[in-house]
């Protein structure tokens, strides 16, 4: 059910290195946030930006696989495989 890049991509030699993304069933590509975006005010994180600051929007990077096409779960947008991506994190 879940497995790395690199079974589904062998001929892509990035995902050889890629340890923060994987394949959830055929079709979903998944990259969890495992860093805080946020912090709360008395947090110890001082480059976070508060919670209650949503004006700051932090991004993180998420590879697409080559040879394949990609559509965005959430806005439906097509993107071509073999790229990296900064798409907003909240």
């Amino acid at each position: 059910m879940m497995r790395a890049l690199m079974m589904d991509f062998a001929t892509d030699k990035q995902t050889l290195d890629i340890n923060d993304e994987y394949m959830f069933g055929k079709s979903l590509l998944v990259c969890p946030v495992t860093q805080p975006m946020y912090s709360k005010k008395n947090n110890q994180d001082k480059d976070a930006p508060s919670v209650e600051d949503f004006s700051i929007v932090k991004k993180a990077a998420v590879y697409l696989p080559g040879g394949t096409g990609w559509y965005d779960f959430w806005t439906g947008e097509m993107y071509v495989g073999g790229q990296t991506l900064l798409k907003e994190t909240l």
